[in-house]
C-alpha cells in the first residue's frame, strides 16, 4: 500500500487548500481527499481528526503506482509543536511543504475564516485580537472552540517562529516555502517549482483560480446549527451526515467581502509582528519587512 510521502504542513490562509487542489490535478499526484485529517498534532487532541494509524493509512488505499507523490494537507501542523517530527518518525523521507504570507494579512483572514465555521463568536477583529491573553489561558472562547489556542491569531500568525522550529528539524533538500505574494504573482511558474521539489513529471495547468477564499459570514445562526448538529454527532459518535455542515459553510462563505482593516489596526498588526517577520527574513534569506513597514 502506498504511504504519504509529502505534506503540506500549512499555514492557515497562506494557499495551502489552493495547493491541493491544483496538485491533485496532476496525473503522478495522489492527494487524500479527506481534507486535513490532521493526524500528525498530538499535542491538539481535539484537532486530531483520524485516530488510529490504520485509519490514517487508509486514507490514500487508492494510490497506485502511477502516484508518485502521495500527499496530504493538515494546516495546523506547522502551528503543532510535534506534528512535523511525527511526520519524520512516520516517513523520514518525505518532503514538506509550508506556505506563507503577510501575517498582518493572514490574522486578518484567519478570524474571518474562524468566524464562517463557527469556531470564532466574535465577529469583529478588533475585539477579538483584545482578547488574545485570556484565549493563552483558554478563557473568553465559547464550547463551540475546538482548539482555544488557534483563536489567538498573534501567536498563530507568527510564522518566523514557526519556520525557525521546521527548518531546524526538516533536511534542507526536503523542505520548501511557497509565498502567497508569489503564487498569485505567478501562479504557474510557482507550480513548476513545486512539481520539480516532488521529483514529478512536468505538467501544464490551466487554472489556477484561489480556493477557500475569505469572506464575511452571512448568517451567524446557521453556524450556531451547525455547531449543535456537530456536537450532537460527536456525543453519539455518529459517523457519517447529510453534507449539512459543508452546505451551510458554502452558503455562508457566499457572503460579501469582509471589510478591510483600520489604519490603526492595520498598523498595530504591524508593529506587533515586525520583528517575526525580521526573524521570518533571515531564516530564509529573503527580506520581507515591506510587509510591516
Amino acid at each position: 500500500m502506498k504511504k504519504p510521502n509529502f505534506f503540506i504542513v500549512g499555514a492557515p490562509k497562506c494557499g495551502t487548500t489552493s495547493w491541493a487542489v491544483w496538485l491533485s490535478q496532476h496525473p503522478e499526484v495522489y492527494f487524500s481527499h479527506f481534507k486535513e485529517p490532521h493526524f500528525f498534532n498530538f499535542d491538539e487532541p481535539k484537532y486530531h481528526f483520524v485516530s488510529s494509524l490504520k485509519d490514517y493509512e487508509s486514507l490514500f488505499s487508492s494510490a497506485n503506482d502511477s502516484h508518485k507523490a502521495v500527499g496530504e494537507g493538515s494546516v495546523w501542523y506547522l502551528h503543532s509543536k510535534v506534528a512535523i517530527q511525527n511526520i519524520l518518525s512516520y516517513a523520514p523521507s518525505s518532503k514538506i511543504i509550508i506556505c506563507i504570507r503577510n501575517p498582518v494579512q493572514m490574522a486578518h483572514a484567519l478570524h474571518a475564516e474562524m468566524t464562517i465555521t463557527g469556531e470564532e463568536h466574535v465577529h469583529v477583529f478588533d475585539k477579538a485580537w483584545l482578547l488574545q491573553t485570556q484565549r493563552m489561558k483558554n478563557t473568553a472562547v465559547t464550547k463551540w472552540a475546538t482548539e482555544p489556542s488557534h483563536l489567538v491569531y498573534g501567536e498563530v500568525c507568527k510564522i518566523g517562529q514557526q519556520v525557525k522550529r521546521a527548518v531546524e528539524t526538516i533536511k534542507q533538500e526536503h523542505l520548501h516555502i511557497i509565498v502567497l505574494d508569489d503564487t498569485k504573482r505567478s501562479p504557474q511558474e510557482e507550480f513548476c517549482k513545486v512539481i520539480d521539489f516532488l521529483g514529478i513529471s512536468k505538467h501544464k495547468l490551466n487554472d489556477f483560480s484561489p480556493k477557500n477564499t475569505s469572506k464575511s459570514l452571512r448568517s451567524p445562526i446557521l453556524m450556531k446549527l451547525m455547531r449543535m448538529v456537530g456536537s450532537i454527532k460527536n456525543k453519539y459518535r455518529i459517523k457519517t451526515g447529510l453534507g449539512l455542515a459543508n452546505l451551510i459553510i458554502s452558503f455562508s462563505r457566499s457572503g460579501p467581502p469582509r471589510k478591510p482593516l483600520s489604519e490603526e489596526m492595520t498598523s498595530e498588526l504591524k508593529r506587533y509582528f515586525k520583528s517575526d517577520v525580521y526573524l521570518l527574513s533571515n531564516i530564509i534569506d529573503r527580506d520581507f519587512m515591506h510587509w510591516v513597514e
